[in-house]
């Protein structure tokens, strides 16, 4: 199966749960809201006829008949008005008190959010089963209170869940810089944090959903919800369970209904969690992520050794990161994936051997014809290290200040390499040599900490070759070091790359960089792909304004004297992208259409690949 059918087929599974799950949803909630006519209409649900206790289903009876000869159907449909209500008053209470003030303690700290946590914990820690059964003895059959109760002990749980996420986006810079134009905490709260929350709240709704519709289907079975002869979903569960080995059918209609509700509820949870993104975008009326991927196949070759087809990865809270990414990495080939802090390079790379466990990837990932996206997480660590390495900005964060330098090395080279401990001493040795340490012997002996930034990157370059990986993904491997020392390492990467013949995914917004070790460009804006091509194309005719603009903005290109070339304005921040082109609030070419419809990738049949409606228009200026 090719790439792109792949991804489609995924979606198309994805929204026909979806659909039937929300299908199955309505028709039970409609059902439900149809009781005050079928009592006008005197269809009661405790009509009962002696003469046909414990039917079958017939044209009379469509669920059959209860052991009284009353309706099952019709107390089904009766049932579910206390079973429903209680649900979505559980739900209302919880996110009430859980969201607002875990919004609260996220953004505002300090003294509120340790009372507010204290609270929280409190809640926790008291058994919420049996204050809801003494809040039964107190006000008996009164589903209100119960439920409300249970909403009540589930807010803590939303709390910290809620509380944890806005710490994580509190410290952002668009929410620093929306408090230095002087915008007040509550506009803030509510215009900047709570929309990168919805996903995370419409899961949390979900998931609380199903678990209180399971605890009052169990209060109704224990009889502690209504009083009878009112039916609820649980009641009829009682009343079947009486009759399970005479008469079984009486215990499948009620059955099915709750379970086919609970999955319901499930599936629309999942798919919160995993394509919020993409559904943002469809009721938006933007393209389809999957609808780009068929014209880049005019850019696949046999030799490509990477395939990436409709990424996109989200955070735990559904908010996307990057967008439907498509580009290709042939053997032997260095691409350079470019852009401004925040576009989702590092996102893109990091996602392709799925470091990140709070984030979420969807699309299609081919390692030499090997779909890696699906893989199990033990296959990914014999896939890790050693057939695709990774070189991070901080080449201290990848090492271990406890151990030696030495054995680090020999510990990675015995897993991927499985050699014994001489051959990987000796191994070991002959990486920090092949990385140009011209001691290795003493620096092997050394502890991280006792080596400069730049002998650090070069062990840290060194365990990445240990198990001599065919494609290397390298994160702005020289973010953290001076400018002699960048040019060393650089050079480094270049004569390996040409000696073991390695394809490598170079993260960087360094143009310098660019031009000196890249054979292709792709350029990221607001976590989508806006262009790609060849260096020299690129550097010649940028077919994109944004590309155009950050070759104009580069450092090496200024002048003394002259003021420096910017670009003005901010990156959007995910989870506040445009509906049309991201690019359009900072571009000078930008119409009214721009701002409305959002482009596509556009292939050129000379292999360009440009996201912009007006690149004819484009006069370049660098």
């Amino acid at each position: 199966m090719s790439a792109e059918s792949a991804v489609a087929s995924a979606h198309r599974k994805h929204r026909v749960s979806a659909i039937l799950a929300v299908c199955w949803l309505t028709i039970v909630v409609l059902s439900v809201l149809s009781t005050p006519l079928l009592s006008k209409l005197g269809l009661g649900y405790d009509k009962q006829n002696p003469l046909a206790p414990l039917q079958g289903p017939s044209a009379a009876h469509f669920f059959g008949t209860d052991s009284l000869g009353r309706d099952i159907l019709l107390r089904l449909l009766f049932g579910g008005v206390p079973t429903l209500t209680g649900v979505l008053l559980a739900v209302a209470v919880a996110l009430v008190l859980g969201v607002p003030f875990g919004m609260m303690a996220g953004y505002f700290g300090g003294k509120v959010e340790r009372v507010l946590s204290v609270v929280a914990d409190v809640l926790m820690s008291i058994p919420a089963m049996i204050v809801l059964l003494a809040a039964f003895a107190i006000f008996p059959n009164n589903i209100s209170v119960i439920m409300s109760l249970m909403g009540v002990f589930s807010s803590a749980a939303i709390y910290r869940i809620v509380r944890g996420a806005t710490l994580t986006i509190v410290d952002e810079l668009y929410i620093t810089a929306a408090r230095a134009v002087g915008l007040g905490n509550a506009r803030i709260v509510f215009r900047h944090l709570a929309p990168r929350l919805a996903g995370l709240i419409y899961v949390q709704a979900s998931v609380n959903a199903a678990l209180a519709f399971v605890m009052e289907v169990g209060l109704g079975f224990l009889g502690l919800d209504v009083t009878p002869p009112q039916p609820s979903w649980g009641g009829v569960i009682a009343d079947a369970s009486h009759y399970t080995l005479n008469d079984p059918w009486f215990m499948v209609p009620p059955t099915v209904v709750i379970c086919l509700t609970i999955l319901a509820l499930g599936v629309l949870g999942d798919l919160g969690n995993r394509d919020l993104g993409s559904l943002r975008h469809r009721l938006m009326g933007e393209a389809a992520p999957q609808g780009e991927t068929g014209s880049l196949d005019r850019l696949l070759r046999d030799d490509s050794i990477l395939t990436v087809r409709g990424l996109t990865v989200t955070t735990a809270a559904g908010v996307a990161l990057v967008e439907n990414i498509s580009f290709d990495v042939r053997k032997g080939e260095v691409v350079g994936l470019v852009g401004e802090s925040g576009a989702g390079k590092s996102v893109t790379a990091r996602a392709i051997l799925r470091l990140d466990k709070d984030t979420r990837a969807v699309g299609q990932i081919v390692f030499e014809g090997q779909d890696i996206s699906t893989m199990s997480e033990s296959a990914m660590q014999q896939l890790r290290g050693k057939r695709i390495a990774f070189i991070g900005q901080d080449p201290m964060l990848a090492l271990d200040p406890l151990f030696r330098v030495d054995s680090q090395l020999i510990e990675a080279l015995r897993v991927h390499q499985h050699l014994g401990p001489q051959p990987a001493k000796e191994a070991a040795i002959g990486l920090l040599r092949s990385v140009r340490i011209d001691d290795p012997e003493q620096v092997a002996r050394k502890y991280p900490f006792e080596i400069s930034g730049g002998m650090a990157q070069r062990v840290a370059i060194a365990l990445a070759l240990a198990g001599d990986p065919e494609l290397l993904i390298a994160d702005e491997p020289t973010t953290a070091l001076d400018v002699t020392v960048q040019m060393e390492v650089l050079g480094l990467l270049k004569s390996l790359q040409r000696e073991r013949n390695l394809a490598i995914i170079l993260v960087t917004h360094d143009w310098g960089v660019v031009a000196d070790m890249c054979d292709r460009a792709v350029t990221m804006y607001a976590g989508e792909v806006v262009e790609m091509g060849g260096v020299d194309e690129i550097f010649a005719d940028p077919q994109h304004p944004y590309t155009a603009a950050l070759r104009r903005s580069d450092p090496h290109l200024q002048k003394v004297g002259d003021r420096l070339t910017t670009i003005p304005g901010a990156l959007p921040p995910p989870g506040s992208w445009p509906v049309g082109c991201r690019f359009a609030a900072r571009c000078q070419l930008a119409t009214a259409e721009c701002t409305e419809e959002h482009p596509s990738l556009r292939v050129d049949d000379d292999g360009r690949a440009t996201r912009c409606l007006r690149s004819n228009a484009l006069k370049v200026g660098v």
